[in-house]
This record gives structure tokens, C-alpha cells and sequence, in this order.
């Protein structure tokens, strides 16, 4: 028994008593050519089932057995936990091979069978693409397909149920063959197309895996024996035109000599010695050896051995004429290994989901794939368009089926598809990218954009034009059907706007507060019509939009959220839904008091947007526009005391809370009109140096900046006596004011809203997992090349707090650190030591003292570690002394006479050579 993907349970290998039929006997559904066969395959043949069945073997029961431990862990979490799917699959493999007969019927082999494929197909559920477990089930339902007389088949002629297996073994065989390995373009009719495209709009992503076409060849030649029993005639040209399909696309990539081998050997056997013969496996070698791969000497002897054997005559001038091709093509063998290693791309791993744990691990893996693939487009080895466009494009699939859950790859691969095919070949792709990353906004807006240029571009009529605007709409609308978030929802708002106007905008801005989960809330908190309602009101009261709150029969009525389903659970709300909204009431609808309404409102229903600097920002930017300084007060007031009030998030919290106090300060500039407003903006000045270095990390005493761990006690006694604003006015003074001008703007050149550095929360991602994963490894990439990382004792990569400011003292330097990319350049055995030693100048704005433990250490390490006995023995070869029987070149004939006229070691005889060669320059 087995389970289809909605968990019904269907036949996959099954007994039946009424079915005797012999091989003869065969339904010719199975038997006929599998060109013809591929659309009857598709309706008839069962996918692999998409659940684990229990498993029938008794060592796997036990609620602690290693299976069962895997089996929870995969349960749990299907997609990350790759060491528990090599734990199942491991125990897939051992169980196979234990059976003895894999054509009986009874009970106990049946279900085996079905938890075998079972386990492949939950698998595959989750990695579509993982070649080398598709190999391993293809390779069992080959061997489940073969009938009596046939390589692997059963040893009894008429079994019950036998033959009914092999056809339901044969035709999900096929249909894999054609979803995974088969081209869409490739022996296919419009109909099978439309079939197998329902499921995905491409097919053929692993035709560059060579295992899985050798295995379709055998079932390829296995099919046309079936067909064509005594007619070896009708088998040939089939069997050429799938040759030259697997050579066409798998001949150019990893292990191709094996399927080159395979094509040389087919010829010897299925075609009579002559002249006929001759000439396929000349041209067969003048193929190949054009192919970089592995033994292509080997290749290049058996072909003029081959020509030798031929005419000798003949031979040298082919020979001469083909070495060239030959030679290039071992060069680029050797120029690509140099370039990368195969080994280095892991063909066959599983593609979870991109793990911030892993992160340095995944970023190197891309990076080696992204140089492959550069060196591949430089079209090294000389292909026309169309074989260049074939090879890249299956470079290109690999890269999916190894990074399946990184939107990377797929938007890399849809730009190259610009430059060779047509628009529906990109979308497609980006469309099989968003069915494996539900969640990838980055892709949808792809998509869409490529619609919305499309209409830009061509010279149709407004009818069609207006179709595509539709159309780069729904492609937004699909994404947030499979997984809202306030990115899509943004993104969808600007193109209603554009092409349906305002009413159909706000009207998203009110569905995606509904869809929307709010990040106080968890279950989502219901948004009001009357809220939206007010919102569209242009009225131009006098009400404080700030300082005054909402009716409370205004902030009861709520609706009932969205009850449509997604394939991924909606995603928070974050404050850039309220200001792109607000964005586009201001400038687009040219109605600012509206924005600010939507501001205020974005603060009453979420109050932790007080604690974004950003959404702070734009709010009091408009206020400022508006002219309205009650309110901007008020604004920034609460939004420094929400900041100051969260202590939960330490690092961020404290970046959040400085960028909020500049903007109080650069916002007050303008608000000063009399002495009140100048001595609230000195009050705003000592607050703010208070929060941000205060007496535990400023010393008044002399001005610098410490630790809390090496408070003075000078400064502290002044902070008693005079008070901290008082001494620290004293001897920073003057650095206050500077500091002061420069927030405000007035001091430098220096762009003021670049100055503050505003921090980027986890909580502030608009768009999906995916997209917010990206954005990690691009920002850990750029740190990275730049010296931005700091490495603690086991060499793992950290990031440094966001924000630099004083009380941070332990925090890295900026990303442009000097001393950090020296130390990054250095040796790895020298990396470790230098990121012990004290921080200098250049690293850190303050010089520690060396910490005791380190001098303890170092001193421990020398004293436990003796000196060598002996110096190491020069490179100069020993030479015998006559006059005092010493042996020189051993490291101690430094007072050697003769040890530089006999090519001696010795400090003594380089000093001598020096000044030898001192004196010859003077006289010359």
C-alpha cells in the first residue's frame, strides 16, 4: 500500500490473481514505442508516494531504534534535517539489498517494496532534485519493470500478479524519466506537454546528471527489444536518436567519458564489423575527443589506433587534421581544473533550505558554483550558439538541483535566459523557483517586472497592453496568496495604484492590515473598517494627530480576518506597509494630511514601530513638512521613551535608541523661536550624552572614553561631587558642541540621515524567509571581503553590533578597518594569534593593556616549548676542511677561514661574502 499526495491510499505494487499474462501477453501500452507511450505513461502511471508507510522490518520498531529517532526528526523538521534522510535512506539501502527476490509477490516482499518507495518518495517531496537518490529509485523501479528472459527479471515465466507489477513499475519509471531527466522540447506532443506541464512548467532539470541517461538507455534499449523482439533494424535508429539526445544534453558535463564509453560500445555490438561500422565509430571519435573529460588520452590513442588500423595513410592525415581539436580540448580539461574542481561543486547534495549556521559553508559552496558557471559562459571550449545555449542551460540546472531552496540560482538563471530565448521560457523559470520557494517576493517581483517591460516595450495595441498590466497585477497577487507578506503587499499596492488608481491601492493597504499577523499579537489582530474609513477622509480638522486618540467605539469594531488559504502562513506586519502607504498618499495622492493619519495610525495599532528610527523618521519628516511642532515634539518624546523603555534587545535596542536620540536633536534645530526652546534643546543635549556615555563609560576626569571594568576613581569622584553633566561639560565640553553641530548637520560634509546608521531589526523584514535569508549571505559576503567580521577562538564568523557608538566599547571596527583585512590576508596558522593579541589603534578606538591570562599563556607556551638543539642544515653541500678537520655546512662554521671560498654555511661566511662583494663594488 502506498499514499498519494492528498494521503488517499492507492496500489503502488499489488497482487493480482486474475492476471497470468506471459511477456507475449503484454498490454502494448507498455511494450510500444515509449515516444508514443509517454502521454498514456502520464495518465496511467501512479506518482511515488508522498508519505512514509510504516515500515514492515521488526528492527525498526522499537520507539528507540535508530529508524524511529530519524523518522521523528524528519517529522519534526523535513526540510533542514539532512542527516536524518541519509539515516532513512541508509536504512533503505540495507534492507534492499537484503532481499533476495524482488519479483515475489507475497505479502511480506509487497509491502517492503511499497515502505522502499515510499521513503524515495517522501524524499522527493521535499528534494525534487536530489540526482542521486532519483538515480537510486529509478534504479529500483528498473529492476521491479523487468519481465521473465530479461536482465534482473523473474526466473519463473507465468507468476501471478508478476506482470501487472511491471507495468505499474514501468509506467512511473517513465513518467519520472520525463518529468526529471526528458527536455519539454524533446519527443514530446503539444498534448503529453500540456500533461506534464500542469505539474511543472519545466521539465528536464536533471538532463546533465550522465548516471540517470545511462540508466534511460537501458530502458530505452530494454523498451525497443519489448517492441521490436527479432528486428534489429527497427532498434537501431531509435536507439542512435536517444544516444544523440543523452550526448546532446549530458556529453559536456561531469563523468561524460562514461556515457562517450557506452556510445563507442553500442556501436561495436549493435552494428555488423564493415564499412557501415567504420564510419560510426569515426565519427563517434571525432566527436568525443572535441569534449574535455577524464582519460581523453586514453580516448586519443584508441582513435589513431582506430585510423591505424584503417589506413595508415588515411590515419596520419586525419590524425593531423583532428590533433588540434584534440589539443584544445585537453587544455581546457586542465584550465577548468585549475579554475574549479568538480569534487569542490557537491553535485549530489541535498538542497535544504539556506541555515544561518551554515551560512559561511553555503556562501563558499555559491561561490565556487558562481565561478564555474562564469568560466562556462566564456564558452571556453569554443560551441557554436545553439550547443553553448544547451550546455549553459544545463549548468544552470545543476546549480538549481544542488541550491533548490535559494532564490540565487533561479533569478541568475532567468536573467541568462534574456539574452537566449523568450519571455515565457524566463517566467518559467522564475515560476519553478517560486513553486520550491513559496515564500521568494524577490522572484515574483521578477516575474512581474518582466511582464510590466514586456508592455513597455512592444508596439501591440492598448487592448493587449492593458491584458499585461493585468497580468504583472496577478503575478503579485499569486504571491501573496502563497505567502502574504508586506513586501508582496507593498509591491501589489504600487501596481494597482498604477494601472486601477487610488481607491483600488488603499483598498490593499486594508487587505494586507487584514491578512497581515501583527507582531504584538501572534494569532494576527483584526484591523477596522471605520480605521480605513477615516483614513480616506480629506477633512482638515484641528484635531492633534498625535497627542489626541481615536474614539474607542472607532477602535473596537474589528472584522474577522482573511479565511482564504496560504501555503505559507501570512507574515508580521512591519511598519513599511503603513509608510509606503503613506508615501503614496503624500506624493502620488498629494493628500499629506492623510499620510500623517496613516502614520498615527500605524503607531495606535502597533506600538513597536515607536521603536523603528525609520518609521520615526518619515513621520517626523512630514510633521516637519506640515509645520506642525507640537506634534513633531510629541512624536519624538514618545518614541525615545519607548526606546529607553525596552531593555529586551540589548544590541539593537541601544542602536535604535542613539538613532532616535540624533533625530531628536537635528529635528530641534528647527524648532527653536526663543530662549525656552534654546534651553529645552540643551536639556535634549545633556539627556542625550547622559544615555549615551554617561559616568560608567566617559571619564570626566580626563575625557576619554572606558570600559565599565576600568571605571577611574578620580571620575568617579567627580561625578559625586560636581555631578556628570557638570564635569563632563568640563573637559568635553567642546567635543559636545562638536558632536552637537554634527548631528545637526552643520559640521562636515557628511550626509546627516547617513550619519545615523539606523539599525536593521529581524523584525523589520517586509518580505518572505527566503528573501530576508539572501539579504544575510549578501550583507555576510560584503563584510566579509571588507574586513567587516570579527573571528573569536574557533575561527566562526560573528558580526559586529550595528550602530558604533561609545558604549560599546568591545565592538568591532567599522568594515573598512585596516588592521582586519591585514589580519584576514594573513596565513591561517598565523590568523589565530594575531586576533589575540590586544586591540591597536586601528582596530579598536581604545588601546587595552594586554589581559593577564594572555601574558600567562604566552609565557607558559615559550617555557614548555624548547628551543631547537641545532640550527637546520644549510642547503650548500658538505665539504670536508682539510686544515682542521671540520665538517662545514652543519650550521656551527661560522669561524670557518675557508667557508667562503668552499661555499660554506654560517653567519661567518655570509658576513664574509657581504663584504667581499662591498669591496669589489668600491673598486669597480
Amino acid at each position: 500500500m502506498s499514499f498519494n499526495d492528498n494521503g488517499n491510499k492507492n496500489i503502488l505494487f499489488r497482487k493480482d490473481d486474475d492476471d497470468d499474462e506471459d511477456m507475449e501477453d503484454v498490454d502494448e501500452q507498455v511494450i510500444q514505442d515509449p515516444v508514443k507511450a509517454k502521454a498514456s505513461a502520464i495518465q496511467v502511471a501512479d506518482e511515488l508516494p508522498a508519505r512514509i508507510l510504516p515500515s514492515p522490518y521488526p528492527q525498526h520498531q522499537p520507539p528507540d531504534s535508530r529508524y524511529q529517532n530519524a523518522l521523528q526528526r524528519i517529522q519534526a523538521d523535513p526540510q533542514h534535517d539532512t542527516e536524518a534522510w541519509e539515516a532513512i535512506l541508509t536504512e533503505v539501502q540495507v534492507c534492499y539489498r537484503q532481499i533476495h527476490n524482488i519479483h515475489a509477490v507475497d505479502a511480506e516482499t509487497t509491502a517492503q517494496l511499497d515502505w522502499m518507495m515510499s521513503c524515495y518518495g517522501h524524499l522527493l517531496h521535499y528534494f525534487p532534485y536530489a540526482v542521486e537518490h532519483l538515480l537510486s529509485v529509478a534504479s529500483l523501479l528498473f529492476r521491479c519493470s523487468a519481465m521473465f528472459g530479461e536482465d534482473g527479471g523473474p526466473t519463473v515465466r507465468v507468476v501471478a500478479g508478476t506482470t501487472h507489477r511491471a507495468r505499474q513499475a514501468q509506467a512511473t519509471l517513465d513518467r519520472l524519466f520525463l518529468s526529471k531527466l526528458v527536455p519539454r522540447e524533446e519527443e514530446a506532443s503539444p498534448e503529453e506537454n500540456a500533461v506534464v506541464q500542469q505539474a511543472s512548467p519545466i521539465t528536464g532539470i536533471c538532463s546533465w546528471y550522465v548516471p540517470l541517461w545511462l540508466l534511460f538507455l537501458q530502458n530505452r534499449q530494454r523498451a525497443l527489444v519489448r517492441q521490436f523482439p527479432n528486428a534489429p533494424e527497427e532498434q537501431r535508429p531509435r536507439m542512435h536518436q536517444a544516444f544523440q539526445m543523452a550526448l546532446k544534453y549530458a556529453g559536456g558535463h561531469l563523468n561524460n567519458h562514461e556515457l562517450w564509453r557506452r556510445y563507442l560500445q553500442w556501436i561495436q555490438i549493435s552494428t555488423t564489423q564493415g564499412h557501415e561500422q567504420m564510419l560510426e565509430l569515426r565519427s563517434a571519435y571525432q566527436q568525443l575527443i572535441t569534449h574535455p573529460m577524464t582519460g581523453l588520452d586514453g580516448l586519443w590513442q584508441e582513435y589513431e589506433a582506430f585510423e591505424k588500423a584503417q589506413n595508415e595513410v588515411l590515419a596520419q592525415a586525419l590524425v593531423q587534421e583532428w590533433a588540434p581539436k584534440y589539443q584544445h580540448a585537453r587544455s581546457v580539461y586542465l584550465e577548468r581544473s585549475r579554475v574549479y574542481a568538480y569534487e569542490s561543486l557537491r553535485w549530489t547534495r541535498l538542497a535544504a533550505p539556506p541555515d544561518n549556521e551554515a551560512r559561511q559553508e553555503e556562501c563558499d559552496l555559491w561561490n565556487v558554483w558562481k565561478t564555474a558557471l562564469a568560466y562556462e559562459r566564456t564558452n571556453p571550449e569554443r560551441l557554436n550558439a545553439t550547443d553553448l545555449t544547451t550546455r549553459l542551460r544545463g549548468w544552470w540546472q545543476a546549480a538549481v538541483c544542488v541550491f533548490t531552496r535559494h532564490v540565487e540560482p533561479w533569478h541568475m538563471w532567468s536573467m541568462w535566459e534574456s539574452t537566449t530565448s523568450s519571455l515565457e521560457r524566463q517566467r518559467s523559470v522564475l515560476q519553478l523557483g517560486q513553486q520550491y520557494i513559496p515564500d521568494a517576493v524577490l522572484l515574483a517581483i521578477a516575474e512581474s517586472q518582466l511582464v510590466e517591460l514586456q508592455c513597455s516595450t512592444s508596439q501591440q495595441p492598448s487592448s493587449e497592453n492593458t491584458q499585461h498590466q493585468e497580468e504583472c497585477i496577478q503575478v503579485m497577487e499569486r504571491n501573496i496568496r502563497r505567502a502574504p507578506t508586506t513586501l508582496g503587499f507593498v509591491v501589489l499596492q504600487q501596481l494597482v495604484r498604477r494601472y486601477r488608481g487610488m481607491e483600488a491601492a488603499r483598498q490593499v493597504f486594508a487587505r494586507g492590515r487584514r491578512v497581515l499577523r501583527s507582531q504584538e499579537d501572534k494569532d494576527g489582530i483584526a484591523s477596522s473598517k471605520t480605521d480605513v474609513a477615516a483614513l480616506e477622509s480629506n477633512s482638515t480638522t484641528s484635531n492633534k494627530v498625535v497627542t489626541n486618540r481615536w474614539s474607542a467605539a472607532t477602535s473596537n469594531h474589528t472584522v474577522s480576518p482573511a479565511t482564504e488559504e496560504h501555503l505559507v502562513p501570512p507574515g508580521p506586519v512591519t511598519w513599511h506597509l503603513y509608510a509606503a502607504h503613506a508615501a503614496m498618499e503624500q506624493h502620488q495622492n498629494h493628500a499629506p494630511e492623510i499620510a500623517a493619519r496613516v502614520y498615527e495610525l500605524g503607531l495606535r495599532k502597533h506600538s513597536v514601530f515607536l521603536q523603528k528610527p525609520a518609521y520615526v523618521l518619515r513621520y517626523a519628516s512630514l510633521l516637519l513638512q506640515l509645520n506642525d511642532p507640537v506634534n513633531l515634539r510629541a512624536l519624538l518624546t514618545r518614541a525615545v521613551a519607548a526606546s529607553s523603555k525596552d531593555n529586551t534587545s540589548a544590541s539593537n535596542n541601544s542602536a535604535a535608541t542613539n538613532a532616535l536620540l540624533d533625530l531628536q536633536m537635528y529635528f530641534e534645530q528647527f524648532l527653536v523661536k526663543s530662549t525656552e526652546d534654546v534651553k529645552r534643546l540643551h536639556q535634549m543635549e545633556a539627556q542625550r550624552r547622559q544615555t549615551l556615555f554617561g559616568p560608567d563609560v566617559e571619564d570626566v576626569g580626563t575625557g576619554v572614553i572606558h570600559s565599565q571594568t576600568e571605571k577611574a576613581s578620580i571620575s568617579e569622584q567627580l561625578v559625586r561631587q560636581e555631578g556628570y553633566d557638570t564635569a563632563s561639560k568640563i573637559v568635553n565640553g567642546l567635543q559636545r558642541s562638536v558632536d552637537l553641530l554634527s548631528v545637526s548637520g552643520w559640521w562636515g560634509n557628511q550626509d546627516v540621515f547617513g550619519r545615523w546608521n539606523l539599525p536593521e531589526d529581524e523584525e523589520d523584514w517586509s518580505g518572505g524567509a527566503s528573501d530576508a535569508s539572501y539579504y544575510e549571505r549578501q550583507r555576510h559576503q560584503d563584510q566579509r571581503h571588507s574586513g567587516g567580521l570579527t573571528y573569536d577562538l574557533k575561527q566562526q564568523p560573528q558580526r559586529g553590533a550595528s550602530g558604533a557608538t561609545a558604549s560599546t566599547a568591545t565592538a568591532a571596527a567599522g568594515p573598512a578597518s585596516a588592521m582586519m583585512v591585514a589580519i584576514q590576508t594573513s596565513p591561517e596558522w598565523l590568523r589565530s594569534l594575531l586576533l589575540l593579541l590586544p586591540a591597536s589603534r586601528l582596530r579598536l578606538p581604545i588601546v587595552a593593556k594586554p589581559p593577564p591570562h594572555l601574558v600567562e599563556m604566552a609565557l607558559a607556551t615559550l617555557l614548555s616549548n624548547d628551543l631547537p638543539s641545532e640550527r637546520p642544515a644549510d642547503e650548500a653541500p658538505t665539504i670536508t676542511n682539510a686544515n682542521n678537520k671540520r665538517t662545514l655546512g652543519t650550521g656551527d662554521d661560522s669561524d670557518d677561514e675557508n667557508g667562503m671560498e668552499n661555499n660554506g654555511g654560517g653567519f661567518g661566511g655570509q658576513f664574509r661574502a657581504r663584504q667581499r662583494q662591498r669591496v669589489q663594488e668600491q673598486i669597480i
